[in-house]
């Protein structure tokens, strides 16, 4: 579980894909998918179009929109989720992928339906020693919205400055 992924080197290198996953794919994934695509337009655009970002869902409901809470959460980053549709996670989705999910149960779970997955939490994948869930905030308040998000942006901050070797 505790995959070290690094990329670097030529533009003409490999795609190279992320799969944030967390339960329903309508809140925690989400909002990691579209911080994780402005973090790369804002510091590392040349990195871009190597990386395919996205989410899926360990029991989502397919074509599901963004949760409200998720939505307002990314406005407040001056991001949209307005084109979002749930994703189930596949062993298809998973395979050739880094699957990041938001807690070691769900890391847990993506190994088992994808034997062979390269899996990591996004804490682990940050860098923090010991890990550490990021909390669903379903039903929350907006502060727990905001709280989630922010947290989801510190992580993703720190995980794409060790991937990238980005200072």
């Amino acid at each position: 579980m505790n995959y070290q992924g690094r990329i670097g080197g030529a533009a003409s290198a490999p795609l190279y894909t992320l799969l944030f996953v967390c339960s329903g794919n309508t809140c925690r994934s989400p909002m990691a998918e579209t911080l994780a695509r402005a973090w790369l337009s804002k510091h590392a655009p040349e990195h871009a179009e190597r990386l395919r970002v996205s989410s899926a869902g360990l029991a989502a409901n397919p074509d599901s929109p963004a949760s409200e809470g998720a939505v307002e959460a990314a406005a407040r980053q001056g991001l949209t989720l307005d084109g979002h549709r749930a994703r189930l996670l596949t062993p298809e989705m998973a395979r050739g992928a880094l699957v990041i999910t938001m807690t070691r149960a769900q890391a847990d779970y993506a190994l088992r339906l994808a034997s062979g997955a390269r899996v990591t939490t996004l804490a682990a994948w940050a860098g923090l020693s010991g890990g550490g869930d990021v909390n669903d905030p379903f039903m929350g308040s907006d502060v727990e919205y905001h709280a989630c998000c922010e947290q989801i942006k510190r992580l993703i901050d720190k995980g794409f400055r060790r991937m990238l070797s980005v200072t």
